[in-house]
């Protein structure tokens, strides 16, 4: 039994018209199933990717000096999949920017926000977005709570800026913008690339606004995360943090959307999702701080 957006299946990867190729600057670990695969090729493909794999402490591949998988070619393209199709890649490969959360038992399906071609498809969707599932849900008090914040977050005869009150009365909390410096909490996260950093740089404050204009690409943006992460909760009881953590995230992305366009939220949109999203530490982290406040 599954759960899935209705806009997963539309993603394709873009391939050599990516300007942030997933090939370049990520780890790439090899699964245990696809090293045994290529251990049993032949010939000079058999010799390249003897050469291009570390065992120490996982198999992986390993980067060139610019940071690249040594078989992502100059025109951007996969030389394995050139090879021998994309049975040829490893999981990960395979599988990014998908997602999959197991709750209860069930599968969740998602595309992430790292991905540029992911990103557009969630954040320019244009009517609300739903959850198909293929059988019954469990009677279980998570879906059903999950199901009442879409549908606040989805009703379009409020402005955002209420429905985000509104699901933070619901859930009886509030977000402390302005009593805990995020920025600084921001500034201090690991970070990946430099481009994010001179968006913290040029970050004076977090307001709890969304641009003009904007407002059906924050939702997007707020049903993803809450899709996303909730479920987490299931496992570190952090229920009312998680959705905090998915509100601050949308005001992050808003504060640093300078030209207020769709565009430089795309790109934002991405940079944080790499650099918070995809980093297990940098989440904890906002979590524990969230945790902390409410606690007081």
């Amino acid at each position: 039994m599954e759960i899935r957006p209705d806009y997963y299946d539309s993603f394709k990867c873009i391939k050599d018209k990516c300007k942030h190729n997933c090939c370049i600057g990520w780890e790439i670990d090899i699964d245990k199933a696809t090293l045994k695969k290529y251990e049993n090729q032949t010939g000079e493909l058999h010799n390249e990717l003897k050469k291009s794999i570390d065992y120490e402490p996982t198999a992986h591949f390993i980067l060139n000096k610019n940071e690249r998988c040594p078989f992502l070619n100059d025109n951007n393209l996969c030389e394995l999949i050139i090879a021998g199709g994309e049975d040829m890649l490893c999981q990960i490969c395979r599988d990014h920017p998908r997602f999959y959360n197991s709750v209860y038992g069930i599968t969740e399906k998602g595309i992430g926000l790292s991905c540029e071609a992911a990103a557009r498809i969630i954040l320019c969707k244009t009517s609300p977005v739903k959850f198909i599932c293929d059988g019954a849900l469990p009677n279980e008090a998570f879906f059903a709570e999950r199901n009442e914040i879409f549908g606040i977050l989805q009703n379009r005869e409020r402005p955002l800026k209420d429905r985000i009150n509104e699901l933070l009365a619901w859930a009886n909390i509030s977000l402390p913008i302005g009593e805990i410096n995020f920025i600084d909490v921001y500034k201090k996260l690991e970070r990946l690339d430099g481009t994010w950093g001179k968006h913290l740089e040029g970050l004076d404050a977090i307001t709890p606004e969304i641009p003009n204009g904007l407002e059906i690409a924050f939702e997007q943006l707020l049903c993803y995360f809450i899709y996303r992460h909730l479920s987490g909760c299931l496992e570190d009881f952090l229920f009312y943090e998680r959705i905090q953590f998915s509100i601050l995230s949308c005001f992050v992305i808003a504060s640093m959307n300078k030209t207020e366009t769709t565009e430089e939220m795309l790109e934002i949109a991405r940079l944080y999702s790499s650099e918070i999203e995809y980093s297990d530490e940098n989440i904890e982290i906002l979590l524990d701080i969230l945790n902390e406040y409410n606690e007081k």
